[in-house]
Parts: C-alpha cells; sequence; structure tokens
C-alpha cells in the first residue's frame, strides 16, 4: 500500500523505531541539516517523554498514521504536483513520464504545507497531547 508513516518519523507495528533523513511523508526543504535537527529534536522529546514518564516503549496508532497519509495522498497540491510534472519531458523527477499517483513523483509523498509548516509541527508536539497518536506503554 505504499510509505506509511507519522510525520514521516515512526510508524505503527515497530515501537520504539523512530527513521530520521527520509523524504516520504515529511517535507521537501532546501537544507537537508535544518530539517535533520528539527526531526533530532522531535525524536529526542519524545523519547525524553517516554522515560519522564516511566514507560519503555512508544508506538504510533494505526488511525493516527492513516490520518497523516491522508493528508499526504489527498491533498490538492499533491494531484498540481502530478499534473505538473506529467507534462514534463520524461525524467527521474515524473518516474521516467509513467507516474500516476503523487507517490510516484521523485518529489511525491511529501508533506503539502511546506517545510516551515511540517516544522512547526514538530515543534509543537507534545507527548502528553497525543494521546490519540501513539501508545506509551511499559514493557
Amino acid at each position: 500500500d505504499g510509505v506509511r508513516t507519522l510525520y514521516g518519523l515512526t510508524t505503527d507495528k515497530f515501537p520504539n523505531l523512530f527513521i530520521m533523513g527520509g523524504n516520504a511523508q515529511t517535507a521537501a526543504a532546501i537544507n537537508a541539516v535544518h530539517i535533520l535537527d528539527e526531526q533530532a529534536q522531535f525524536i529526542a522529546r519524545a523519547v525524553s517523554s517516554v522515560f519522564e514518564q516511566g514507560t519503555a516503549r512508544i508506538e504510533a496508532k494505526a488511525d493516527a498514521v492513516d490520518r497523516w497519509v491522508k493528508v499526504i495522498v489527498e491533498s490538492p497540491l499533491t494531484q498540481m504536483q502530478l499534473d505538473f510534472y506529467a507534462e514534463c519531458t520524461p525524467s527521474y523527477f515524473n518516474g521516467e513520464g509513467s507516474a500516476k499517483t503523487g507517490a510516484d513523483l521523485f518529489t511525491g509523498q511529501r508533506y503539502p504545507g511546506g517545510a516551515l509548516a511540517y516544522f512547526e509541527i514538530l515543534r509543537t508536539w507534545k507527548l502528553q497531547d497525543a494521546e490519540d497518536q501513539y501508545t506509551v506503554t511499559l514493557t
């Protein structure tokens, strides 16, 4: 079914796994170091929050992952990007001219709100406010 993440950093069925530096379902940013820094700060806050609560396991909830994927896949901006690249010369960016969905594009599967809005989501996230996103348990 394609890539399924929450913020491009974690997914369900893989507790305590955080992914850094991936292109899928994060934001397109010119400065790779900046996006890595924002992701690292988010992960550090999440792990720190888990330990502060005396728990040892954090896992994204499947419905939270599904909601994030929906934001990416159903965005009108994703379709606009697909339409734009469909008109271009076949290349790496449009799947050599065979792209049928946003996921087929080199720049596809990115958060449509842009890097600054994505960074704000990561910066304002707090575990105590995220009961609908994560399961935190003592193991």
